[in-house]
């Protein structure tokens, strides 16, 4: 029997920890979302990256609908444009809150390693930023989510606070 067993602050901690997927398990419906939304977010960056204008053409080059291809394109940007972009976003913060609610559960001091995880994304987010594309959003998510992990063990005053 592990001590976090028998200490009550850690049975209390795990009794109020969020409800995740069985132990070690993934759940397979947020995996399926993610790829949709990096395959629509890549699909959305190729779009960008094979413009002649780059990623400057989101704001400077709006098409019309005068023409079929025009509707099409209209139709497209319409139905992807920020969508997939917005649907990694909530599913980072989904699994942001699978990884606290897992800490809790087994009992492990959160945020424990996860600083030096949002540091390596900080970092390929640069090398992103740098080498590839200038709107990128890893660091973003690296900086944000540094923020809420600590908002998360402040408790809701906290974050009501910063909201």
């Amino acid at each position: 029997m592990k001590q976090s067993d028998t200490d009550p602050v850690a049975r209390a901690a795990r009794a109020d920890a969020p409800p995740g997927p069985p132990e070690g398990g993934r759940v397979e419906a947020l995996d399926l979302l993610r790829g949709i939304a990096i395959i629509g977010t890549l699909g959305t960056n190729i779009w960008l990256f094979t413009h002649p204008l780059g990623p400057a053409s989101a704001f400077l080059d709006i098409p019309e609908a005068d023409s079929a291809a025009g509707a099409v394109e209209v139709a497209l940007r319409a139905l992807t444009n920020g969508k997939f972009l917005a649907l990694l976003t909530i599913l980072f913060g989904v699994g942001l809150g699978l990884q606290y609610g897992s800490a809790l559960r087994r009992g492990r001091a959160w945020p424990g390693r996860y600083p030096w995880r949002a540091t390596l994304l900080l970092l390929e987010g640069l090398l992103h930023f740098v080498l590839v594309f200038e709107f990128d959003v890893l660091m973003g998510y690296a900086l944000v989510s540094m923020i809420v992990v600590y908002l998360m063990v402040r408790g809701d005053g906290w974050a009501r606070v910063w909201l």
